[in-house]
């Protein structure tokens, strides 16, 4: 289905594909429902290794069941099919960029990662993305053309 502002697919993307594109995709998915497709996967992303236990237990907390997520690479021919890819970081932005994604279809958010942390950093990583998120997608679902970076 495709909304009034065009955006019918987006793609988030962090390194590994275990902690934060995974929670950003999974917190989209609660705000905007089904209409938009919505995926996830990482420039350095082991394909299917699950996501950080982590990850897991703080999305439950929010009512959000992880523990089917299975991570996969960025594929730069795929990155062309989706109408926006949100870099989790400015790295991987950069990264982004070099394998030709449109700097128009690019929003970049500034999320540290919270690999190999504590629960709490999970939590404090959860909720950067939520309010990040709403900078994004305005409510209703549609897409804030000022969101992002």
């Amino acid at each position: 289905m495709q909304r009034a502002d065009g955006v019918t697919s987006v793609l988030f993307v962090c390194r590994g594909n275990t902690c934060r594109s995974p929670m950003a995709a999974a917190l989209a998915r609660k705000v905007l429902g089904s209409e938009i497709e919505i995926q996830s996967a990482g420039i350095e992303a082991c394909d299917g290794a699950p996501a950080a236990q982590n990850a897991v237990a703080v999305m439950a907390e929010r009512g959000i069941d992880l523990s089917g997520h299975r991570a996969r690479r960025v594929d730069a021919a795929g990155l062309a099919s989706f109408d926006l890819v949100v870099a989790l970081d400015s790295g991987i932005a950069a990264t982004l960029r070099a394998l030709g994604v449109d700097p128009v279809r690019l929003v970049t958010l500034d999320v540290p990662d919270p690999f190999g942390q504590s629960v709490e950093a999970y939590r404090a990583t959860a909720e950067q993305i939520a309010r990040a998120l709403e900078g994004i997608f305005r409510p209703g679902g549609h897409i804030d053309e000022e969101g992002g970076t």
